[in-house]
């Protein structure tokens, strides 16, 4: 077979340059494509990464709003158990007091009136006792008590001997009613 080339060189160079330039267009709209998906790539992941990093902040900020809730509570209870503890500190058992009162008076007297008075420190007793004997026992036995540092009981006091009223003021030791142990 034979092959004939009728084609001028100018116009074979003219092809040759066509087919080149046709080339280069398509590798060009085909990486100006591919530029353009991954444009589009890039954009939607920065979209995406965008509506993530909202929504981390507002759990952050959610998270604490909910921690500074929970510190403002937790503070509110620190300050109540504080003010407990003086309270606390501040406590006079009294109960304690008035058991060991009623302990040291031997159910042969009988109280008419109990009174303790914190801001002075002293306890006064009213009642009747069925003798003297029984008073002056009654007397021996709340000084015997280390809750009490003296017992005044007036002279008049023993006078009678049988069915004797009486009225014993006593000084406390204010230090020895908070240390008290409980029931």
């Amino acid at each position: 077979m034979l092959t004939l080339n009728l084609i001028s060189q100018q116009l074979k160079q003219q092809i040759k340059l066509r087919r080149t330039y046709s080339m280069i267009k398509k590798l060009s709209c085909f990486f100006l494509i591919l530029i353009v998906i991954y444009s589009f790539t890039l954009l939607f992941a920065e979209y995406l990464m965008q509506q993530k990093f909202n929504e981390i902040v507002n759990q952050t900020t959610q998270i604490t709003k909910n921690s500074q809730s929970y510190n403002n509570k937790v503070k509110k209870i620190n300050s109540q158990l504080i003010f407990i503890d003086k309270i606390q500190e501040n406590l006079l058992k009294f109960s304690c007091l008035l058991d060991k009162v009623n302990k040291a008076n031997g159910n042969k007297v009988t109280f008419q009136v109990i009174s303790v008075s914190k801001e002075t420190g002293k306890l006064i007793i009213k009642g009747n006792a069925l003798t003297r004997d029984d008073l002056i026992l009654f007397k021996k036995n709340l000084e015997s008590l280390n809750l009490i540092a003296e017992v005044n009981l007036p002279l008049n006091n023993l006078l009678s001997k049988e069915n004797v009223d009486f009225e014993i003021e006593a000084k406390l030791v204010k230090e020895k009613l908070v240390n008290i142990p409980s029931y």
